[in-house]
């Protein structure tokens, strides 16, 4: 299933606006070849800066993944990342890097698409060893480029509102 930016498939049950789509299977897929600061006019996906932990988590290596149905949940409210990981279903909300540079490649000079580009963040919860990170991306009008950025779960953690947050949908 594939949406247009801004059309809505239904509301949650708190509130927040949820999308629906689906991510193709994805090949054997290195991050640290693929995520890299790039301003260039001929970089693959614009990235203005890579900050947090994200240098942690870059160095991992998914293995090929199936195709796979995502949610995305507009959170209009402040909420822990625990809430937020709750509603998205839990451990089974984690994607993967793979899944997101797929995402970033849709809209590599910030176009509209599922990402958001309006300075809202998208937050995603990707796991590397035994920990959980939460990754966020979020575009850049100043520099033209994707933030990337990273963070260790802490299920207490307050987000503000107004984010994106995007899992793997059941």
């Amino acid at each position: 299933m594939s949406i247009v930016s801004g059309e809505f498939l239904h509301e949650s049950p708190f509130g927040q606006t949820n999308v629906k789509f689906l991510i193709p299977e994805q090949p054997r897929f290195v991050a640290l070849t693929h995520f890299r600061v790039d301003l260039s006019d001929n970089a693959e996906v614009r990235i203005s800066e890579i900050m947090s932990d994200f240098d942690l988590i870059v160095n991992v290596m998914d293995l090929p993944l199936p195709k796979m149905s995502v949610n995305g949940i507009l959170l209009g409210r402040h909420s822990t990342s625990g809430e937020v990981m709750t509603q998205m279903g839990g451990q089974n909300a984690r994607l993967f890097l793979s899944q997101i540079w797929w995402l970033l490649k849709r809209q590599p000079l910030g176009q509209a698409g599922y990402l958001p580009t309006d300075s809202k963040l998208a937050l995603f919860f990707v796991s590397f060893g035994t920990s959980t990170y939460e990754v966020t991306v979020q575009w850049e009008n100043v520099r033209r480029g994707w933030m990337l950025g990273a963070t260790r779960l802490e299920a207490g953690c307050l987000r503000s509102s107004w984010f994106w947050a995007f899992g793997h949908a059941a």
